[in-house]
């Protein structure tokens, strides 16, 4: 069958734009004006994806027109209450409104065509994993720690201490940081989940690698889902129970063999002063509690955090509901507790994928940021394409009487 060139090259579009907005990355390499070629990127993309499938994509739009108009007000209040909290510096109000965009573009595209982009999200956990068995590898094998992530993405950074203590290689796959991978995979699991309304062998092979890391973030990550996974396991299969207490008792060993457990000791065994991660995220705390009252309530806007930003380093760093206070303060908040609320209202598992969101480092100014939060929003819905399929094999499924009774006729015992 002579494949279609219209899917084909929206096939590649959307594994281009969804393979990006899953990448963490950084500009320390790159030339000026990066940023402004990389959003062009993102939205030329979005728009090329979602062209190919317009009929659709204004389908779904028309269907669900309130809960665009609930969408667009919110980016539109945000810029606005950004820019007066910053002082009137629009840099960043133009910024959230490209990302929350391209975040809205690949849900739908999501939801208009489930089939395709579930593929993609196959394909780019197995190669996000296979990237670290590579690493694992040659490190292994050859006693070589291979920074991936700078050999793939000269813009990006070049080098990353790879070796905690000499007790351990922590390694990232495509990515920045370990952390970074393991954020990113759980917020990849997370749309995964929302699409397929299962957790199958792609789930768990995702799963699975984040410990591998060797992150703390990643670890609390694993945490999280692993009792959403122990929430949704049938307990009554012996094979289940097996299997559980296998896999705990396996990656316990794990840690402490591979000395995870005494690295982490090492590295927050000293405090703050001898962790430079752990010292920034205790000076962003300090520095928030000597906000003034107006502050606490505005935020000092995203804008001001690079240039007015006292006693303060990678806000990011401390998590998406601490960098929401910081920067959009009572609209921040705002945001984060409707999404807490709307979760709980949905299901405990929704509820468990949203503190990983609110405990991530990927707030407002990134795609994935949107992409998840809109996922967690519409965590009930069903994608079109998998609604239809459901639909026909509910039509198809005929009660099974016997060939001598009519079922419509009462029956004397």
């Amino acid at each position: 069958m002579r494949a279609n060139p219209v899917s084909l090259l929206q096939s590649i579009m959307s594994f281009t734009l969804i393979f990006t907005v899953f990448l963490s990355f950084s500009s320390e390499n790159a030339s000026g004006g990066f940023y402004a070629k990389f959003y062009l990127l993102l939205m030329v993309l979005s728009v090329g994806s979602l062209t190919c499938s317009f009929s659709k994509v204004i389908r779904y739009l028309r269907r669900h027109k309130q809960g665009v108009y609930l969408f667009i007000i919110a980016v539109i209040a945000l810029m606005i209450w950004n820019g007066l909290a910053s002082e009137f510096d629009l840099s960043y109000s133009i910024v959230i409104m490209i990302v929350s965009l391209v975040g809205c573009s690949v849900f739908v595209l999501g939801r208009v065509r489930p089939n395709m982009v579930i593929r993609i999200l196959k394909l780019l956990i197995y190669l996000n994993v296979g990237a670290l068995a590579y690493q694992f590898f040659l490190y292994i094998v050859l006693g070589d720690l291979t920074y991936l992530h700078a050999d793939l993405f000269s813009f990006s950074r070049d080098k990353y201490q790879l070796a905690v203590g000499g007790t351990f290689a922590r390694f990232s796959s495509f990515h920045l940081e370990p952390g970074s991978y393991s954020t990113m995979m759980a917020l990849l699991l997370i749309f995964y989940r929302s699409l397929t309304g299962q957790m199958d062998t792609p789930f768990y092979v995702g799963l699975l690698s984040i410990p591998m890391t060797f992150s703390t973030v990643g670890l609390m990550y694993v945490a999280l889902i692993g009792l959403i996974v122990i929430l949704q396991t049938n307990w009554s299969s012996p094979r289940n129970m097996l299997l559980a207490v296998f896999g705990f008792f396996a990656l316990i060993a794990g840690l402490i063999l591979g000395g995870v457990v005494e690295g982490l000791i090492q590295r927050f065994g000293d405090g703050a002063s001898e962790d430079s991660s752990l010292n920034y995220k205790v000076l962003n705390v300090t520095s928030y509690l000597n906000f003034t009252l107006t502050e606490f309530i505005t935020g000092l806007g995203i804008d001001r955090l690079d240039r007015d930003c006292v006693g303060c380093n990678y806000i990011k760093s401390n998590g998406v509901l601490f960098f929401m206070l910081y920067s959009l303060g009572v609209f921040g908040f705002a945001m984060i507790a409707a999404l807490l609320s709307r979760a709980a209202r949905s299901s405990v598992v929704c509820l468990l994928f949203s503190l990983i969101l609110i405990l991530c480092r990927y707030p407002v100014m990134f795609p994935v940021f949107w992409l998840t939060y809109l996922s967690l929003w519409n965590w009930r819905s069903v994608p079109d394409g998998l609604m239809q399929r459901r639909r026909r094999k509910i039509r198809f499924r005929a009660p099974k009487h016997p060939a001598h009774i009519d079922p419509q006729r009462p029956q004397i015992s």
